[in-house]
């Protein structure tokens, strides 16, 4: 499933532990669909969506910095 997001690296760096398809800004190249796509979704959109009826104890992204509860979070929500 793509999502059509952005995220940090540390997020991203997880995302790849889990064998998810994550591309760099900076050193990905993307298609024009790829494009189109991000133009049409994006954060705002994706969160409005799957974090649309989370609360901060059960769905919110756990603190920046946090490395152990991001990873945890990650892996319950798109995993588990």
């Amino acid at each position: 499933l793509n999502y059509g997001v952005f995220v940090c690296t540390t997020c991203s760096g997880i995302h790849r532990e889990e064998q998810h398809k994550i591309k760099s800004v900076g050193m990905s190249t993307f298609s024009t669909e790829e494009i189109k796509a991000l133009e049409r979704g994006g954060n705002g959109t994706a969160k409005s969506i799957w974090l649309a009826k989370a609360t901060q104890s059960e769905g919110q992204p756990p603190p920046e910095g946090d490395i152990p509860k991001i990873r945890a979070h990650i892996k319950a929500k798109y995993t588990q």
